[in-house]
């Protein structure tokens, strides 16, 4: 399972990452995404929101999550079923199949 963990996010077609500049470095970030075939991209950096999950056309799944005192989430991934948890505090908010 190929994983890529970024610390900027990259400009994905939402609403809430509308303000992200679309640099060369994101654009290469996502023909690395695209050519590798990654099963999923974890990143942070964004205060904006507890946490973004999005579904690449491909199948790549891409996932912010703000672990800050704000917004305290965090991601747990089961590399032996495939799977991916976002929590907050000691509840789950919503689980990913990869």
């Amino acid at each position: 399972m190929y994983i890529l963990l970024l610390h900027d996010s990259q400009k994905l077609p939402l609403p809430e990452c509308s303000f992200i500049a679309d640099d060369g470095g994101a654009e290469a970030v996502d023909v690395a995404i695209y050519e590798v075939k990654l099963r999923l991209v974890l990143c942070g950096h964004l205060h904006m929101s507890s946490y973004t999950i999005y579904r690449y056309e491909y199948g790549t799944l891409y996932v912010r999550i703000d672990s800050s005192q704000k917004h305290r989430v965090c991601s747990v991934l089961y590399t032996g079923g495939g799977k991916l948890e976002i929590w907050r505090d000691r509840e789950v908010l919503e689980e990913q199949d990869l």
